[in-house]
């Protein structure tokens, strides 16, 4: 896949929510929503290059006014869109429209088996998160394709077979679980990022046994050295896009936390930029992230020097997605 482009496109940094963990700190710039006519040129020259599938999130992108005019685009280019939201927002009236106008899946956060649970990182009543709930049964319901993403802190590291139990009891068709790298407004919670060697352990312990029920795929920042696997910096060789409200483009998630944009799409069309994508990420790389090697280990505001000095392990890329056997 990583010779195929592909896209997030944030098409709104507001949010309805204030997340703990925030990487794009949403609701809280002054960033526009964006427009339509952008979000057209840019699927249009996306499709051209061979793109297939785009995520639309934010943000919480149901914000956006044009949402449904963006997924009816994206239908009509022959795109599977998949809507990465808080789910809040969905009623099954809404779900049904967007579905009629294209859309083909949504990925919903939930980071607790329960409320409790939940609220530690989504600091939101208790009818929300049944309302949420509600959206993953009724995207069940109508035939999308829905996917439970969970983001994994110290707080919540045992309780992860519980959340593969209730995503397989809600009948979802996939849960990924995201390690929480302590950027954007997370950065001053480096005290909750979990220990990442039980987090390896406890995947290999617990999640194996659920594969025939459920895909499940995962985040880790460092595996044993002698594994091999691709744990290289996607930056390094550009496959990935992330695309903001204002046409800022980054080479993966990670990298928009720090605002450091590879250059913006309003003013270098994506079909411009794709070609040379090869130059532009080698001196990107040089500029902006050898330097957090350095610092970090790894490219997020933790420290795993120790971890990798020991040579025992290696940094994961933390943007790169595993299924649970390649780290048996």
């Amino acid at each position: 896949m990583e010779n195929q482009i592909q896209i997030d496109l944030n098409v709104t940094n507001r949010c309805n929510f204030n997340c703990i963990h925030c990487g794009f700190d949403s609701g809280k710039s002054n960033l526009e929503d964006m427009d339509l006519s952008l979000a057209k040129k840019i699927l249009k020259d996306f499709k051209s290059l061979g793109g297939i599938k785009v995520d639309l999130t934010g943000g919480e992108p149901m914000l956006h006014k044009d949402i449904d005019k963006i997924i009816s685009y994206a239908n009509k280019l022959n795109l599977r869109t998949k809507l990465v939201t808080n789910g809040s927002l969905l009623t099954e009236e809404k779900l049904w429209k967007l579905k009629q106008a294209g859309l083909k899946g949504i990925s919903v956060s939930l980071d607790g088996p329960n409320y409790k649970s939940f609220k530690q990182t989504r600091p939101e009543t208790i009818a929300v998160y049944h309302r949420i709930i509600k959206t993953i049964k009724n995207s069940v319901k109508i035939g999308l394709f829905t996917k439970i993403n969970t983001v994994i802190f110290d707080y919540n590291l045992y309780d992860i077979e519980y959340v593969v139990k209730q995503a397989i009891d809600l009948g979802v068709h996939e849960i990924r679980f995201c390690f929480f790298s302590p950027v954007g407004r997370g950065a001053n919670k480096t005290e909750h990022v979990a220990d990442p060697k039980k987090w390896l352990q406890i995947c290999r312990n617990n999640l194996g046994k659920y594969n025939d029920k459920i895909k499940i795929t995962l985040e880790a920042p460092i595996i044993e050295s002698h594994i091999e696997c691709n744990v290289d910096c996607l930056a390094k060789n550009i496959s990935f896009l992330q695309i903001f409200p204002n046409g800022d483009a980054f080479p993966c998630s990670i990298m928009a936390t720090y605002n450091k944009p590879l250059g913006n799409l309003k003013y270098l069309p994506l079909k411009t930029f794709w070609p040379n994508r090869r130059k532009i990420s080698n001196r990107y790389f040089k500029n902006h992230i050898q330097e957090l090697f350095y610092k970090y280990s790894g490219c997020v505001n933790y420290n795993f020097n120790d971890l990798i000095k020991s040579k025992a392990y290696k940094f994961v890329c933390p943007c790169r997605k595993f299924q649970i056997k390649k780290y048996k």
